[in-house]
């Protein structure tokens, strides 16, 4: 080998070819195959943290609602409760009245309910056929309806933004007895 003044390398091998010469084809080839590694290395890497922002909002997003749904689930019995007092007062003269402790009551229990409904809460229709997702069956009874109706709410069931809180509690028709 050879040694020029401006330094490039010239191998007696390749027929006097230069090949380390700054500038030369294979050096710009080099350093375009590089660029286009570090710029699919970057694209690549800037898709992954977009995926990763994205699954990380879901995440959030899907424990904001299992959080309201935790803690619908307690309050719903106290719902439970409300209903089951006006039942219970129904009856009183205080009912009779329409004054008093039972339209304090009913006040109280229709504001609870629209507040709850106001903050996505929503309750499972029953009427109709039983549906195994929605519902939960205590009881069957020999009924007129068609089997598989439902012919009576126990407890009622609820939906928050499509996640469900608690199946409704239903007896349904086993069919007229033949």
């Amino acid at each position: 080998m050879d040694k020029k003044e401006d330094n490039t390398i010239i191998n007696d091998s390749d027929n006097g070819k230069e090949t380390d010469k700054p500038g030369s084809a294979d050096a710009f080839s080099d350093k375009q195959n590089e660029y286009a590694e570090l710029k699919e290395k970057m694209l690549r890497i800037a898709a992954e943290f977009d995926n990763y922002k994205k699954r990380t909002q879901n995440e959030v997003s899907r424990a904001r609602i299992q959080g309201k749904v935790d803690l619908l689930r307690q309050i719903i019995p106290i719902l439970d409760e409300f209903e089951l007092a006006i039942i219970s007062i129904q009856g009183s003269k205080e009912a009779k009245d329409g004054t008093g402790l039972f339209r304090g009551m009913e006040m109280v229990y229709a504001n609870f309910k629209e507040s709850l409904n106001k903050s996505g809460l929503s309750e499972i229709s029953t009427d109709g056929a039983f549906n195994p997702m929605l519902h939960e069956v205590i009881m069957t009874k020999e009924d007129q309806s068609e089997n598989g109706t439902i012919i009576e709410v126990i407890k009622r069931g609820y939906m928050f933004e499509g996640v469900l809180v608690r199946p409704a509690s239903v007896i349904i028709s086993s069919g007229a007895k033949e």
